[in-house]
């Protein structure tokens, strides 16, 4: 049974394509119904991770972007929320 707390990765730093790379391999280890809460600066991760929830049938629940009190300091980050789906049927 799915835990109600996600699960938490912290991406920042990594750039395409590893943010998919990093969820990919965590989703593999996780139970069906998990919620997933990774955290990036890559703009690109957003729609890279959309694509695969897309492709991999699993949910993207919410981004949420928070900008730096500075932004010249610091690169936004993301917090993008997904829900795992995983195929239990064979072939």
């Amino acid at each position: 049974m799915p835990s109600d707390q996600p699960h938490t990765l912290d991406l920042r730093g990594l750039k395409c394509p590893m943010p998919v790379i990093k969820t990919q391999q965590a989703a593999r280890q996780l139970p069906d119904g998990c919620l997933i809460e990774v955290w990036v600066t890559d703009p690109a991760a957003e729609k890279d991770l959309a694509s695969w929830c897309r492709i991999n049938k699993h949910q993207l629940m919410s981004v949420t972007i928070f900008n730096a009190p500075e932004q010249q300091l610091a690169p936004p980050n993301w917090k993008i929320q997904l829900k795992l789906h995983k195929n239990i049927s064979s072939s």
